[in-house]
């Protein structure tokens, strides 16, 4: 496989990508309760993987969580880190699904697969196995039913905004400026 560079046009894209991302889920965010939180910012995460293909999505993925939790003041959990850029690099790889659609219902399939496998498994794992998380040590079924419901709801709202977002004239100029 060839290795492409990175112009400067996909680092003002993946610096964008990043601030809003951090937007999205530090100040457009609803708690529930202490440990569940729904917000749409794994769709910027997406947006960089189908954009900026798996390698750029894990870069944004992982810049946005380590920033995230420095502007925030959390601890950096590094197993729970993989998860976005998990997500960064999965995306990559569905960008010729989304190329070749314009059903919505298709996106929700994609983006739902991420979320489960990505946010609701690893990431509710990452939580439970790390030293100094709030749920550490504790039974993965505890964490699992809410981290299902904070799934579900993440799921539809970054749904829409993949959605919206790549079937915009956004990715026309993002693909016509990438030659």
């Amino acid at each position: 496989m060839k290795r492409r560079k990175w112009k400067a046009m996909d680092l003002a894209m993946m610096g964008l990508l990043i601030a809003l991302n951090i937007i999205a889920s530090k100040y457009l965010t609803i708690k529930i309760g202490d440990m569940y939180r729904v917000n749409f910012s794994s769709a910027f995460i997406m947006l960089s993987g189908i954009w900026l293909g798996s390698m750029g999505g894990a870069v944004v993925g992982l810049i946005s969580d380590l920033l995230g939790c420095v502007i925030a003041g959390y601890a950096i959990n590094p197993l729970y880190t993989l998860m976005p850029v998990m997500i960064g690099v999965v995306s990559g790889f569905c960008e010729p699904v989304c190329r070749k659609t314009r059903n919505a219902l298709i996106y929700g399939v994609m983006v739902f697969a991420i979320t489960v496998v990505a946010s609701m498994f690893y990431g509710t794992w990452a939580l439970i196995a790390w030293p100094g998380s709030y749920a550490y040590g504790q039974p993965f079924l505890l964490h699992f039913p809410g981290r299902v419901g904070q799934g579900l709801i993440t799921t539809v709202m970054n749904t829409v905004v993949v959605y919206m977002l790549y079937n915009s004239q956004v990715t026309g100029m993002i693909k016509g400026n990438r030659g």
